[in-house]
């Protein structure tokens, strides 16, 4: 597939020829085999490694490594073709984990984990030569990446990474688990890049004895995959009468805000409203209460993403599968508003 990054033309790839998986612990990482491989398949959206070095040195702390090139005499010569991978580069810090790509597997699952570069490996985020696999280069990543403390941006100054690509050294942080098995992202990772993020943002404080905010969200037949509210309007309007003296914003997906304006209007929100979606993955920038339509067949993304960063959660029963659409309980909606 397409590979971009630093002063790289774009060229074509493909499948790496010494592949190993590495399995993923908390707080630490476990080297399998002697020669590595560090990227990603697309088709089965599995995180490999793609190291085309020699010898792995496990490093002082615990999810770093570095490879080293001594040329020793009789060591096996595996490697990556030239064809499918970039590099060599100095040093690559991977955040990027499975779904990668998708808005909310890109920022909860795969961003937060720059909490620990913060807190362990501070240099790295202010030396221009690290870069970072984070599986999404495109505008919306570049400025995630610089409200979680990333120096890039596209172009010249691009740090941000995707693809194949071949690095000296390599840090692993501490990975997130999914929410498939009710577990999620690690607390202490959203707190710190919830302060963040909002530290580099400054939004303004909300203002004593002015009208609260409610921000609806709106997903679009044309763009979502699914979990299009049928009955959008009248749900509106059945909330702004009950949420007398509020103001209700809506959030679209037709056509999306930027990142700062998205993050911004989560932010000074009381309640947020809509359909499982990867909107909610914004709560990052919120924390208030959150009023889920819950498709059916639960996901708890964002039941867990709630609950683990303190705001109030009401989950909405509905008859929407992932990829169907389908009408929403006004009445359930409104109870949930009034409380």
């Amino acid at each position: 597939h397409q590979l971009q990054g630093p002063g790289l033309q774009r060229q074509q790839g493909g499948r790496c020829m010494c592949s190993w998986r590495l399995r993923y612990g908390v707080g630490w990482m476990r080297i399998q085999r002697r020669h590595l491989c560090l990227g990603l398949s697309r088709q089965s959206r599995q995180q490999d490694t793609i190291l085309c070095h020699r010898r792995p040195m496990l490093a002082p702390r615990p999810w770093a490594f570095r490879v080293v090139d001594p040329g020793v005499p009789g060591d096996p010569e595996v490697h990556c073709a030239d064809e499918v991978s970039a590099g060599p580069v100095e040093r690559v810090v991977v955040l990027t984990q499975p779904q990668w790509g998708a808005y909310y597997h890109f920022l909860v699952d795969a961003l937060t984990r720059i909490s620990w570069v913060a807190q362990q490996y501070p240099e790295l985020l202010q030396d221009d030569t690290t870069l970072f696999h984070t599986g999404m280069v495109n505008k919306v990543g570049q400025d995630w990446a610089q409200l979680a403390g990333i120096k890039t941006s596209e172009g010249e100054n691009n740090r941000l990474l995707d693809g194949w690509w071949k690095a000296r050294v390599v840090y692993f942080p501490p990975s997130n688990a999914g929410a498939n098995n009710k577990k999620g992202a690690q607390p202490i990772a959203l707190d710190y890049f919830r302060s963040s993020v909002l530290g580099r943002l400054n939004p303004a404080p909300r203002q004593t004895g002015s009208a609260p905010t409610a921000l609806v969200v709106q997903r679009h037949a044309g763009k979502a995959n699914g979990r299009v509210v049928l009955n959008h309007d009248a749900m509106m309007a059945e909330v702004s009468k009950v949420l007398t003296g509020w103001t209700v914003e809506v959030f679209t997906d037709n056509p999306l805000p930027d990142v700062r304006t998205t993050c911004t209007m989560f932010n000074r929100a009381s309640i947020i409203i809509g359909p499982h979606g990867a909107g909610f993955a914004n709560l990052v920038c919120d924390d208030q209460l959150l009023i889920e339509f819950q498709q059916k067949g639960h996901s708890w993304d964002y039941e867990l993403l709630s609950l683990k960063m303190g705001l109030h959660y009401v989950g909405v029963r509905t008859e929407m599968d992932h990829s169907g659409n389908g009408n929403v309980d006004v009445g359930y909606v409104v109870t949930a508003a009034q409380k």
